[in-house]
């Protein structure tokens, strides 16, 4: 059987719910665009919502669709773990945010869910670092957290900017503010989508995510909690393996002078530039081959996080940075320090319980983050769990997945 693909209309009936099983595989799965490059979209009546500009058709899939598509992905084994009488739909959202400067953009995502209307709960899921165009949730059709929709979840993926409808500007990555925002304003469009179809979803929000979703999960916990708590109630947040603490992790890199993903550093100082408007010159940060080509291997879109490591060509960061970035008395770096400061998630007094999830020896996002984070927490009197593992950063995926299939 084919995956099923129909227009959806705002007149009908229609977001639907049911459940399965299946957690999110490891952080690192690029998954493969799937259905119809032409789907149309259903335009709103703006002036009837202040969020939500379109949802495109809706894709469904049965047992068969979704077989083939854990097929082509090369993850047929765990094709067992889809059931035969359960189907799931997609829509892509566009909606309305703001970018880092405050102006007014057209962002998307995906909303994933049963496809019956009969659902548990609402989880909002943060995708970790990508660099590609054809990975972000709303090309892809797909993300990890997206099988939860088997389970009866509503399962809403923001793309962020630099993604989806915005892939022509700079993704802001790690940047708190704008990743809180855009993920704000997601929730509200799809508020704003299931009421024009009959649905009211539950106010209390499941968030969750792996690696720079780790971080993404807990910046939007920031700002639902601090600014629209009458609005929105985060339930409970799953944190794995994220960079919380960029101070700390800019601190241990320039100590130890290594890193398993080199293509993480650049982009954060691009990312940040862009956030905080910091008008770097990278050619005082940057060594070659890194200095003549970052702008077409990050804001390209290109390229995958694995190719962009090979282009930078080494593990050793003094290879590719510049040396005097790391000493206090850089002016540049000082403007750095400030935004690294500025965009950690370690000052401030979560309410929702956080659980989280690294390994001792991550050599992708320092293990420091997360016992930084955990301690300041616990200070604050806060509910956080971190549980700690020996495995990689890839492979500590799977037991915070686990704990996601057991809590829900």
């Amino acid at each position: 059987m084919k995956q099923k693909q129909k227009d959806y209309k705002i007149q009908k009936k229609g977001v639907s719910f049911y459940p399965l099983f299946w957690f999110f595989i490891f952080f690192s799965i690029i998954f493969s665009a799937c259905g119809d490059d032409k789907n149309q979209e259903i335009e709103q009546k703006q002036d009837l919502n202040k969020y939500l500009v379109s949802v495109g058709n809706t894709l469904h899939f049965d047992r068969t669709a979704m077989v083939k598509k854990l097929s082509d992905m090369n993850f047929g084994q765990f094709s067992s773990y889809v059931p035969s009488n359960r189907e799931i739909s997609m829509n892509v959202v566009n909606y309305l945010t703001k970018d880092p400067q405050g102006k007014e953009v057209t962002a998307s995502g995906i909303i994933t869910y049963p496809s019956d209307n009969q659902f548990k709960g609402v989880v909002v899921s943060m995708h970790y670092t990508i660099t590609k165009s054809d990975e972000a949730p709303s090309v892809a059709l797909f993300t990890p957290e997206s099988l939860l929709a088997f389970r009866g979840y509503l399962v809403i993926s923001p793309d962020f900017i630099g993604f989806g409808s915005t892939s022509n500007l700079v993704h802001p990555y790690l940047h708190v503010e704008n990743t809180g925002r855009v993920t704000v304003d997601m929730v509200f469009a799809v508020r704003e989508y299931l009421a024009s179809v009959g649905i009211k979803p539950k106010n209390n929000l499941i968030v969750m995510g792996y690696s720079q979703g780790g971080a993404a999960a807990l910046a939007f916990q920031k700002m639902a909690e601090e600014r629209y708590s009458d609005k929105i109630f985060v339930d409970r947040v799953f944190a794995g393996s994220g960079p919380y603490d960029l101070v700390a992790t800019f601190n241990e890199f320039s100590q130890i002078n290594t890193t398993a993903y080199p293509c993480s550093i650049p982009d954060i100082l691009i990312g940040l530039d862009y956030g905080d408007n910091l008008q770097l010159d990278f050619s005082t940060l940057f060594k070659e081959p890194l200095l003549s080509h970052y702008n077409d291997w990050y804001n390209s879109k290109k390229y995958t996080a694995s190719e962009i490591n090979r282009m930078i060509g080494s593990d050793k960061i003094s290879d590719f940075l510049n040396e005097k970035l790391f000493t206090l008395d850089n002016a540049t770096y000082v403007k750095i320090y400030n935004s690294l400061e500025k965009n950690s998630l370690i000052d401030w007094t979560p309410k929702a319980p956080i659980y989280m999830i690294h390994a001792a020896n991550d050599h992708y996002v320092p293990y420091v983050n997360a016992l930084n984070a955990y301690n300041a927490f616990k200070k604050r009197g806060c509910q956080v769990e971190l549980v700690t593992t020996q495995l990689d950063h890839g492979g500590t995926a799977l037991p915070y997945a686990l704990k996601i299939l057991q809590e829900l």
